[in-house]
């Protein structure tokens, strides 16, 4: 459990804080930006969005909530709650940028390499051989 301090900002403040935060992520390069995520989040917080990123791809690719489950170690209640939040249209700029994007293939291939367990493709042609 995050612990951040139990006094409540105002919300003006709140909004500014966010507003710079994501002003240093678009303004930045990839490697600036990368670097201010590994210094602001704990490794496993880190971990945990990388997750929950992955799962809602693999949602988006019609997997299949036992699959996420083997693959990401996410309980299906947890998947499930994920996929009610899609259906509900809850992440949309997730789905804009990385289905509208380069990266998206990119991404897909590193979700792909998951689902395999690390092992090369399956889709291969057997040559038979002549004797």
């Amino acid at each position: 459990m995050v612990r951040i301090g139990s006094k409540a900002l105002q919300t003006q403040v709140v909004e500014k804080i966010s507003k710079q935060l994501l002003e240093s992520f678009t303004n930045s390069h990839a490697s600036v930006a990368k670097g201010i995520v590994t210094e602001l989040l704990s490794e496993t917080e880190e971990r945990l969005l990388a997750k929950r990123l992955a799962a809602i791809l693999m949602l988006i690719d019609e997997q299949s909530y036992y699959r996420i489950h083997q693959v990401l170690g996410m309980s299906t209640s947890t998947v499930k709650i994920l996929h009610h939040q899609l259906l509900m249209d809850a992440f949309s700029n997730i789905e804009k940028y990385f289905f509208h994007k380069k990266e998206c293939a990119k991404t897909m291939e590193y979700i792909a390499l998951l689902l395999r367990g690390g092992l090369p493709p399956r889709a291969y042609v057997i040559k038979k051989r002549r004797w």
